[in-house]
């Protein structure tokens, strides 16, 4: 049987003596989670990402698209509805998802400039999904600072199918 529980998170003073003990090469942190939820919205006080982060990144399950906004299928449906300029009820498109990725309230909220910043596009396990990934990757300017795009499906032998640089 399989328990899932939340452990205590660490402060971000914590997070830098753990990074300066040299005991790591590298340290994850999960700084916001979706409820198991393809793709979500920031509270107010999240996501908590250490100032000293070298890399975020924010990531997008595929399978959202073509889903309706809803608590079902959205992690807290009316700031994603406020933050992408969207309506509860309706479809999620590629252009909501460039809204989430680009808007200062979306994902990549509270990244410090300094650190690089990537998109995930996890569960693009079908050539539209992948189109779609591509169209969105496509569609988001060099201007937001997103280094890369991953187009992944976590479930196969091969879980990276395309890397899409700006």
């Amino acid at each position: 049987m399989l328990f899932r529980s939340k452990i205590k998170g660490f402060e971000p003073t914590e997070i830098k003596q753990i990074q300066n003990s040299g005991y790591f090469d590298t340290i994850l942190v999960e700084a916001d989670g979706a409820r198991g939820k393809p793709i979500k919205a920031p509270a107010e006080y999240e996501p908590v990402i250490p100032i000293n982060t070298d890399i975020v990144a924010g990531i997008v399950g595929m399978d959202c698209i073509g889903t309706t906004i809803n608590r079902q299928n959205v992690h807290r449906p009316e700031i994603f509805t406020r933050i992408t300029d969207s309506v509860n009820g309706s479809v999620i498109e590629k252009s909501i998802v460039i809204k989430l990725l680009t808007s200062p309230e979306g994902i990549f909220k509270n990244t410090s400039p300094k650190s690089r910043k990537i998109v995930i596009f996890n569960k693009s396990d079908t050539k539209y999904r992948i189109l779609k990934a591509t169209e969105i990757a496509e569609g988001i300017s060099k201007y937001i600072g997103i280094e890369r795009f991953l187009i992944t499906s976590m479930t196969g032998n091969d879980p990276v199918m395309a890397v899409i640089k700006l």
